[in-house]
């Protein structure tokens, strides 16, 4: 039974760590939206663009920056959280923001 439960157990660990940064990452439909009626409406997306192709900005800083501008938009944490997520692990962030 021992031998039954292990595999289940990582299976379930697996799944439950990998899920949450998976669906970040593929839906494309929630960041654009997000973005657009959080971050772009106090400024462009081309500043969000800028931001994208400096290697400087990993993802410790985009937490940090979006933290501060959440502040001044009073974006609650899930919504910073789902910022961050679109910004960092999506397939393609420069294109969610910036287009092709």
């Amino acid at each position: 039974m021992k031998t039954l439960m292990i595999p289940a157990l990582l299976i379930t660990l697996t799944i439950g760590v990998v899920s949450p940064a998976a669906r970040a990452a593929v839906n494309e439909d929630e960041c654009r939206t997000t973005i657009a009626n959080t971050c772009t409406r106090c400024h462009g997306a081309a500043r969000i663009c800028t931001k994208l192709k400096d290697p400087a900005v990993d993802t410790q800083k985009w937490r940090e920056t979006i933290a501060r501008m959440g502040k001044k938009a009073n974006l609650d944490q899930a919504v910073q959280d789902t910022v961050h997520g679109c910004l960092t692990t999506a397939a393609d962030p420069a294109g969610l923001v910036c287009g092709k």
